[in-house]
């Protein structure tokens, strides 16, 4: 899963900070999470979200047809029903040897025959359980759940299509999370620091919040400016993604 951190960064123009008791900056607030999502198994296309649908972290977003998973499955599970049956007659062995060999009617080597057999057995065991977690793993590659709250941006890929493993299929945004990233000069960034908090406003009105995330330790050689990356979170109603904010005074 590939995801996209998404920045606009704004040159903060002089009359931007021309006020020394109050600062005003603006840019436009992106996605901090926007990705372009596909499944870990290929398959012929059995179902698949549609676009503009709002979803929660876990919800199933698309589904390859997974019958030829679900046999390696049972497959797997036989195999180490197999493979303990296997090792409990090697244990049950062991048990007769040990005894038959108190009353002295069996040799040293006997036992230690024993031991080698339920110590194959055992590894057999190991390996069918790997083999049933891989097969399990493998199934659940074949449905394709979102990693985060979001919209469904786009769907890339129809019903009955032949989807490689790996290739993208849809596009998950989050518009809660949001990201605002400004280069600024250097006296404006005085008093900003790791978790600052500001409001955000449009056209005058108060419609999220925002938090400095990190501010660049270093000034950029060519503009003479400093990177600030603010976190922005919409009040409950505002949809603020692509929109050119605001950001009111800290000072």
């Amino acid at each position: 899963m590939l995801v996209a951190l998404l920045f606009t960064t704004l040159l903060v123009t002089p009359a931007s900070y021309a006020d020394e008791n109050a600062i005003h900056l603006r840019g436009v607030a992106l996605p901090l999470k926007q990705a372009k999502l596909a499944l870990a198994q290929g398959g012929s296309l059995q179902w698949i979200i549609h676009e503009g649908t709002v979803v929660k972290k876990g919800t199933l977003l698309a589904r390859v047809d997974d019958r030829g998973a679900r046999i390696a499955v049972m497959k797997s599970k036989a195999a180490l029903h197999q493979a303990q049956l296997a090792l409990d007659e090697a244990l049950h062995e062991q048990r007769k040897t040990m005894r038959l060999k108190g009353e002295r009617i069996v040799s040293d080597m006997a036992v230690k025959e024993t031991r080698f057999a339920v110590d194959k057995a055992k590894a057999k065991v190991a390996l069918a359980k790997s083999d049933l977690a891989k097969a399990n793993l493998d199934l659940s590659g074949c449905a394709l759940r979102a990693p985060y709250a979001g919209v469904v941006s786009g769907v890339t890929s129809k019903l009955g299509e032949w989807i490689g493993a790996g290739t993208a299929v849809l596009e998950l945004t989050n518009l809660i999370q949001l990201e605002l990233s400004m280069d600024v000069p250097p006296h404006v960034v005085s008093g900003l620091h790791k978790g600052v908090q500001t409001s955000v406003m449009d056209k005058g009105h108060v419609v999220g919040s925002a938090k400095v995330r990190v501010v660049m330790p270093f000034i950029d050689a060519a503009s003479g400016l400093r990177r600030v990356i603010w976190e922005v979170q919409p009040n409950k109603g505002h949809i603020l993604a692509g929109k050119y904010l605001t950001l009111k005074s800290w000072k």
